[in-house]
């Protein structure tokens, strides 16, 4: 059977992507039903704590776990002991609660939990939970799907360790809007991930911030490759954008398509490695894939700039396929402006730690 083949994206095909993006933003603002969840994440008006308290900082997302103490004085948040480790399978909601008890701060009883799937919000006095929709990014979570993930591991942490915690969550994208809100109007911020997964959140007022998941977006073709992957994947039908541009799924693109004719790799790191060096065989399809990632990554950006209506947007970015994929983020860059966007009207910035900045500020 030979590889199957990659279609080539022409700049109007592009267009019509862009397009059906904006109509579903524009539809699910008026409350109609499309691909994107378009999730209202309100906040609560008076957060829980005050300058100067040190509380954990935690980011539970596609492959990485990062964690710190934090506190926020006059000049911002700080963070002090922070420190990353690789994500487990969280196959089980038994695996996700031993690896949060694991990593939880002894000294602390307040946690900020950055967490990267979909989400529920729901509000608990001072504090955010929210429901769990479904795993993602192959983690599934079982027996936790449907239920209050923050009520959940308070009571874990009660059951297990014998302690009293309270705990403020919301979805990653969340987080990283709220990361930008010291430094940018939050009518023209907008937070952005394109690494193993990907999503895009802004600002609808000053209380209350839209969680796209926009992984689900659905008006734009599927290739072969995507296909063959959405159906050996543990959702299918389900987050078919992100299985065409995610690094989650880049690389399965690439090994689909080689087929038996060269050696497979194990990550879209490898991809990008791949595309730089132009002595081996298949250097040309690494790079074809990251170019179409970022052209259809470009879309949704560029749908976003026209939905929003302001004559700047900063989007602030998190992902290692956006900053560290082979030419990835200027890619990007340029098919906003072959998609309509002026070149000065859009610009992505990179803030430190930023999920676990963005946690930070759903305690203070």
């Amino acid at each position: 059977m030979p590889a199957p083949t990659l279609p080539l994206f022409s700049l109007d095909q592009l267009l019509l992507v862009k397009q059906n993006f904006l109509a579903e933003l524009q539809a699910s603002k008026q409350g109609q039903s499309t691909s994107l969840a378009y999730v209202q994440n309100p906040f609560p008006q008076n957060l829980p704590l005050k300058l100067g308290q040190t509380f954990q900082v935690m980011v539970i997302g596609g492959r990485i776990f990062k964690t710190a103490l934090a506190r926020r004085s006059e000049s911002g948040i700080s963070l002090e002991q922070l420190t990353q480790d690789t994500l487990p399978t969280l196959d089980t909601k038994e695996i996700f609660f031993n690896f949060f008890t694991a990593h939880l701060n002894e000294r602390v009883d307040h946690v900020a939990l950055n967490f990267a799937y979909p989400l529920q919000p729901v509000a608990n006095g001072s504090y955010l939970d929210g429901t769990l929709f479904k795993g993602t990014k192959e983690h599934a979570f079982a027996g936790l799907i449907g239920q209050l993930v923050g009520r959940e591991l308070i009571e874990a942490v009660q059951a297990t360790l014998g302690r009293t915690i309270h705990l403020s969550l919301a979805n990653d994208t969340v987080c990283l809007v709220l990361s930008g809100t010291d430094r940018h109007a939050t009518e023209r911020l907008v937070g952005g991930v394109v690494g193993t997964g990907i999503n895009f959140g802004f600002f609808a007022d000053q209380n209350t911030i839209i969680n796209l998941e926009s992984a689900n977006f659905n008006r734009a073709s599927q290739t072969q490759t995507g296909k063959l992957i959405d159906q050996e994947s543990l959702t299918p039908g389900n987050a078919l954008f992100e299985k065409e541009v995610s690094g989650a799924y880049l690389y399965k693109h690439y090994n689909l398509t080689v087929g038996t004719q060269g050696e497979h790799i194990a990550d879209s790191d490898s991809l990008s490695q791949l595309a730089t060096d132009t002595n081996h065989p298949f250097h040309d399809l690494a790079q074809y894939l990251l170019n179409r990632s970022a052209s259809l990554v470009a879309c949704q950006v560029a749908g976003i700039y026209e939905f929003k209506r302001q004559p700047h947007l900063t989007f602030v970015m998190e992902g290692s396929l956006f900053w560290n994929g082979w030419h990835y983020h200027q890619t990007v860059e340029d098919y906003v402006v072959k998609l309509g966007v002026a070149s000065d009207a859009v610009d992505f910035l990179h803030i430190d730690h930023s999920g676990l900045v963005g946690a930070a500020h759903l305690l203070v």
